[in-house]
């Protein structure tokens, strides 16, 4: 259960911001909200307005109201107000006060409903369990500069606002009492790999003679510890232990340390390859080969284009050979039909949105051609038969050499477009397919406009414009101080990118204080090239500005290395660069996908080390250091246990005795021409075929539940082919599709053709 404060209320005041939005003037007396008295802070003000703000700061908490190490739960606010016909305009948090209106955090828990009372009463805001949508820390609530931002407005006419007082108090959780923990017979021992980790401000003594932890073992102390006897010994570390390691793509439970906040009305694609509804944590599949990517991390969106999916048939504005569809693959099953008859032009728009002129926005929209395959843009004209269609943005028909085609697997494709109107542009957005375009035929659904430097993942919408939040993942408090060790560390972080140059930098992670006044964080920069940082009471403490080229799509590895005077950081497996001065900050959080002045990812992070020792530069290299894709499997070749093989050209050859071990997994996006005899799938091995599984020697076995995933026709080739009980031979293809099974090289006789839960009609037996 919570404790909580006493009410504080503010020792400092304002009436207004530099940067305050309204002309209207400032609060008169701002200080008589220090305390409920009958002096009011008042300002008089329209329904057709708000008042500037009223910040009051000061509140003077501190480790008597709230111990160290205690973990905050709930912030409540009373604001003592009155004077019919007052209304709320803003009541928001500050966490730390600059004289900005961008200091504010969190949400704005303002009552715009409730008329204020004709007789002097609080108003309660938040409380034990409400964090306002932000992370305070505790050394932040201590804070002169922690502050509480209001504004209001008129419920009709006019209203003279009358405020006596603001208040707040604090929820928390406080740490538990110390205790004292004691190994006390002789010859007591910590085998290899033990762990003693005592969290908090305990004490450990170890009393006997001949005490001993093994190699690799660790004792961890944050209080005093005593080694008393003689003899007692800590041997010494053998390589390098990560204190976390989090393998996004490993695993879809999140450490529960981390807590994840935004993502609302986002999309993943899930471990099947379907886009789904989703909110953070979102982890991300390839839609192809179904790869994990890991945690998606992306920047706030919005898409401009209502009814993206065409829930009510037809757009706002179409003509030609445009029909009403069904459409499989995204949240709906809505889309529309385009035809083709070699004499009229068809066009679907939304006309909701006016693009601003030089402004550069994306433009998307998901695909199904009639025939299967791929869209294609292959004509410089927009009237050309090599192209299956044009993209009109504003009354402008984009370049076809600048469309961008993603395989979201089964048929679906998604066509990326990005668009800057250079002259006044109208509000038409869509898709044309002129009369001399090609004669291929498709549906289309899932359209998407958006403002940025890159096309994010889908957000669907109705009959409003749609915004998804920024992903935020954060751990703070004991969480965080538990595994960070403020004078010497490491952090390695593998991530990807779909951004290209932009006008933002992007976080990949962090550790601050809440600001950029104490931080150390890893980034990408505008110009897309590895970045880290750190600043010690707002001093540079190191800055490396150049630690190598980042791709989009591309899997990369960034290490950063901190002690006094000693930082290093080195990206992709490249020697370090290294700056010899400077201070570590002090730090309470770490942000994961984001960083303190940085914007979000908008990409995907991979996997998180940390270690609480500072790294040497030659195990920098190693631990940053890429591997390789495979294009031939030799033979004897073995992926052991957990590992995992991304082919992305054809697999030439699997020879005899290759081995997947159990849980290993090689992905295949091309033919796979010929998988020998005695070839063998472990238990719980997947192989993941795109393309045509060509041949399969005699007396291959697939083991108890294996895995083949095969897209395509199976010819099964030699007498003795085998699954195992339970094993799974797809093939994933869309349930309507015909199956042709071929006999060859064995007489008939022997064979058994089981042909169940479809008409013979829709198969073909090729004897």
């Amino acid at each position: 259960m919570s404790a909580v404060t006493s009410w504080h209320y503010p020792t400092v005041a304002v009436g207004s911001l530099a940067d305050d939005d309204n002309a209207n003037s400032a609060w008169v007396n701002p200080s008589y909200i220090f305390s409920d008295n009958t002096a009011y802070a008042s300002r008089t003000v329209s329904s057709s307005s708000h008042t500037r703000t009223l910040r009051g700061s000061g509140f003077g908490f501190t480790s008597s109201d709230i111990p160290d190490g205690s973990t905050i739960t709930g912030i409540e606010l009373a604001i003592r107000r009155y004077n019919s016909p007052g209304l709320d305009y803003l009541v928001s948090l500050v966490p730390q006060s600059t004289g900005s209106i961008g200091d504010r955090a969190g949400d704005n828990k303002a009552d715009t409903v409730t008329v204020w009372p004709n007789s002097p009463a609080d108003a309660l805001y938040g409380g034990d369990g409400d964090m306002w949508g932000t992370t305070i820390s505790l050394s932040q609530i201590k804070s002169s500069d922690f502050a509480v931002d209001f504004m209001g407005t008129a419920s009709s006419l006019s209203a003279s606002l009358a405020i006596d007082s603001f208040k707040v108090r604090i929820y928390f959780i406080p740490p538990p009492a110390d205790i004292s923990a004691t190994i006390t017979e002789a010859d007591d021992t910590l085998q290899a790999t033990g762990l003693i980790n005592q969290p908090r401000e305990y004490s450990a003594s170890i009393t006997e003679a001949a005490d001993t932890a093994a190699a690799t073992g660790t004792v961890k102390v944050k209080g005093a510890a005593t080694l008393a006897e003689a003899d007692d010994t800590v041997y010494a570390r053998i390589g390098y232990t990560a204190v976390i390691d989090w393998d996004f793509t490993a695993s879809e439970v999140p450490d529960p340390r981390i807590v994840f906040s935004g993502g609302a009305n986002g999309t993943r694609v899930n471990s099947a390859g379907q886009i789904v509804a989703a909110s953070a944590p979102r982890y991300d599949y390839d839609p192809v080969t179904l790869e994990a990517k890991g945690l998606l991390n992306e920047a706030t969106s919005t898409n401009l284009l209502t009814q993206s999916e065409f829930a009510t048939g037809l757009p706002a504005s179409r003509g030609g050979l445009v029909s009403a569809a069904t459409f499989s693959g995204l949240i709906g099953t809505t889309g529309l039909a385009f035809g083709y008859d070699g004499a009229t032009d068809s066009y679907a728009y939304t006309t909701n949105f006016t693009p601003v002129v030089s402004t550069q926005y994306y433009f998307s929209v998901f695909v199904r051609m009639d025939d299967g395959g791929a869209p294609a843009f292959g004509g410089a004209s927009i009237h050309s038969p090599l192209n299956d269609f044009v993209v009109n943005i504003g009354n402008a028909v984009a370049s076809p050499t600048t469309y961008k085609v993603e395989d979201y697997g089964g048929g679906l494709y998604r066509v990326i477009v990005p668009a800057i109107n250079n002259a006044s542009p109208g509000a038409s957005i869509g898709v044309i397919k002129y009369r001399d375009n090609s004669p291929r035929t498709f549906k289309i659904s899932g359209v998407m406009y958006e403002l940025g430097f890159a096309a994010t993942s889908y957000i669907a919408t109705g009959a409003s414009q749609v915004t998804r939040s920024a992903d935020i993942a954060v751990v703070s408090g004991v969480d965080f101080s538990d595994f960070y060790n403020q004078s010497e560390g490491t952090f390695i972080v593998d991530f990807d990118t779909y951004m290209g140059a932009n006008s933002y930098d992007r976080g990949l992670v962090g550790v601050d204080s809440g600001s950029s006044v104490n931080r150390m964080i890893v980034y990408m920069s505008s110009s897309m090239v590895g970045r880290a940082i750190g600043n010690t009471s707002s001093s540079q403490s190191f800055f490396f500005s150049n630690l190598g080229p980042i791709s989009p799509n591309t899997h990369n590895s960034i290490a950063l290395a901190y002690a006094l005077n000693d930082f290093a950081a080195s990206m992709n497996g490249t020697a370090p660069s290294t700056s010899a001065s400077g201070t570590p900050g002090t730090v309470n959080r770490m942000t994961i996908g984001r960083a303190s002045g940085a914007e979000g990812e908008n990409g995907h992070i991979r996997r998180l080390r940390y270690y609480d020792v500072r790294v040497k530069d030659s195990e920098l290299k190693a631990l940053t250091a890429l591997q390789g894709r495979a294009v031939i499997v030799e033979t004897g070749d073995t992926l052991a246990a957990g590992g995992k093989a991304y082919i992305t050209a054809a697999l030439n050859k699997i020879e005899a005795t290759d081995a997947l071990t159990a849980t290993a997994q090689v992905y295949v996006k091309a033919t796979l021409n010929k998988i020998e005899a005695t070839d063998a799938l472990s238990s719980a091995a997947t192989v993941r075929i795109k393309g045509a599984l060509a041949r399969t020697e005699a007396n291959d076995t697939v083991s108890a539940q294996a895995k083949a995933y095969i897209r395509a026709t199976v010819t099964i080739g030699e007498a003795g082919d085998a699954l195992v009980a339970a094993a799974d031979a797809g093939p994933a293809a869309v349930a309507s599709e015909r199956r042709t099974i071929i006999l060859l090289g064995a007489p008939l006789s022997g064979r058994t053709v089981e042909l169940t839960g479809s008409r013979l009609a829709d198969r073909t037996i090729i004897i």
